[in-house]
């Protein structure tokens, strides 16, 4: 999103005089990316972004934060999809474009092709360069490209008709169409695909190999001035921290450097941000009482909407300036600012900082106002419920952090900002405050029997351990049952005929009458039994 908004002006001040900036307090993703977009805009020399999170949850959710506050292309480094997709992530790092490559701390200790080595391999075309068919042909068998089946080409595969070859290269977003003048190439287009519309015309085009390169070195080949590194507050055992730290410090010194940190540091490049979640309002009064608080303390609130008519009606009743456009905003004055979305548009994740007096707030935090509103009452009837039936003592699982012991409800006040906290107790006296409406997150502990269960240690990889090694049985659970579905697909039973005329007859003669779920029943048994 491109629209002025308070900066993050000590980050900025940091990052400029050292290229190198811790930060703690950075919220959400959202918050993190909003931070982040300071440093793109202000530096734009920097052309790519290495965002380093600790698995891929993380890197679905930066992507999307970042297409909320960047112009970047985003790219997530898929290493369990093969080889093709590491070299088309690769690749984004290799031209002119700006692009954030977000990875997990695990593929920055894996080896990768050497960037020289990928270069070498780079089939250029330009417009009036004279090709022969037989030798181009060759090279992109070479090259592990494939002929294509029909028009609609897949990545990686190619289609001649007449004097136009089409392309798919790995390290494109578009197919490309190359037009013939006899053995002279008179045009170069990317095209959309259903429409067959040319999208933008090119001089050249750079095609990729798909052919596997031996991987023998690490990502920072591909990193130099003008790139931006960012880690993202990783949850790392001692032993892999230091293999990770280790390998973070071989990049080059011409790579900037961004560290989202849990903890406040004393140094001359960190800086606390105070980035904190949005309560949720339980309704439009709470929700509009907040704004007027707000507003007496001059703050600039960013509301994005699908129902900008009715905000500004709530708004317009209790006297709240509002406006459409960020630039119609009186200076130091607080205002509110609609951002009118549409029906199919996502919402960006929500976020406050009380220093700057910034907030950036959605439907989704004001009951009433979203998408689906007919539901909020069950959600929240549900949410009280385990509220209320939570008890002094009782164990509950925190989805990031394990097993702990519930305390009771906090009240406390940070950084201007008073809200409710569930006061959880872990293992070795440590605690942790949950915002309230942050709740979600944590469930009752449901255990075989009364043995009570051993509280996880905060900040130790014990729970990341456990969840790891579920996640992988599960996986393995779901790759049998797949296996034994597709063994069950393949295999070949006794087809019967269907019904002649004296099990028509028979049939008829039932003395009651189906249900219409029986007769859906008989029909699907009937089915199943006429199939091999």
């Amino acid at each position: 999103m491109k629209f002025p908004h308070p900066r993050n002006q000590e980050v900025l001040d940091l990052f400029g005089n050292y290229r190198y900036v811790t930060l703690s307090g950075g919220g959400n993703f959202s918050s993190k990316s909003f931070v982040i977009s300071d440093i793109l805009d202000q530096h734009e020399d920097l052309h790519k972004l290495i965002w380093i999170v600790n698995g891929p949850p993380e890197q679905e959710a930066v992507t999307r934060t970042l297409s909320d506050w960047t112009d970047f292309e985003t790219e997530i480094l898929d290493t369990e999809g093969g080889y093709s997709s590491i070299i088309r992530a690769l690749s984004s790092l290799m031209d002119k474009r700006k692009v954030a490559l977000v990875l997990t701390y695990e593929q920055i200790l894996q080896n990768y092709p050497r960037k020289q080595d990928v270069e070498d391999r780079i089939f250029k075309l330009s417009v009036g360069e004279e090709i022969s068919s037989s030798d181009f042909f060759e090279t992109l068998i070479d090259m592990g490209y494939e002929v294509a089946e029909d028009e609609y080409l897949e990545v990686g595969h190619y289609l001649r008709h007449g004097d136009v070859i089409d392309i798919f290269p790995i390290n494109s977003s578009d197919p490309f169409r190359i037009e013939l003048d006899f053995d002279t190439i008179s045009a170069i287009y990317t095209y959309h695909q259903g429409t067959y519309k040319k999208l933008k015309d090119h001089k050249k085009v750079s095609i990729f190999p798909l052919t596997e390169i031996e991987a023998r070195v690490e990502i920072w080949d591909y990193l130099k001035k003008g790139s931006l590194l960012v880690e993202d507050e990783l949850d790392l055992a001692e032993n892999l921290y230091r293999e990770v730290d280790a390998a973070m410090k071989r990049r080059s010194n011409d790579v900037g450097y961004a560290l989202f940190t849990s903890f406040l540091e004393e140094s001359d490049y960190h800086h606390h941000l105070h980035y904190l979640s949005v309560l949720k309002y339980q309704n439009k009064l709470d929700f509009l009482e907040n704004m007027r608080e707000k507003m007496m303390a001059h703050w600039r609130v960013y509301l994005f909407t699908k129902n900008p008519e009715e905000v500004k009606a709530h708004l317009d009743d209790r006297n709240l300036y509002n406006v459409f456009d960020p630039k119609d905003a009186e200076e130091g004055r607080g205002a509110i600012v609609i951002f009118a979305l549409k029906k199919e548009d996502a919402f960006p994740h929500s976020f406050q900082n009380p220093h700057l007096k910034f907030a950036l707030i959605t439907d989704r935090e004001i009951m009433g106002l979203r998408e689906g509103a007919h539901r909020d009452p069950a959600q929240h009837a549900v949410f009280l419920d385990f509220l209320t039936g939570l008890k002094i003592g009782d164990y509950v699982v925190h989805s990031d952090h394990g097993v702990a012991q519930f305390n009771g409800l906090d009240k406390r006040t940070i950084d201007e900002v008073t809200r409710e906290y569930l006061h959880l107790a872990y293992a070795e006296n440590d605690k942790l405050f949950v915002p309230i409406d942050q709740a979600d997150k944590v469930s009752k502990f449901i255990g075989a029997g009364d043995q009570k269960p051993r509280l996880t240690r905060l900040g130790s990889a014990e729970w990341t351990t456990i969840t790891n090694r579920i996640k992988k049985e599960t996986q393995k659970i779901a790759k049998d049952l797949l296996k034994l579905y597709a063994e069950r697909a393949r295999a070949k039973g006794h087809a019967y005929p269907e019904d002649d005329p004296s099990q028509k007859q028979f049939a008829e003669a039932f003395p009651y009458e189906e249900t219409p779920g029986q007769i859906r029943a008989i029909r699907d048994v009937k089915m199943d039994m006429e199939k091999d």
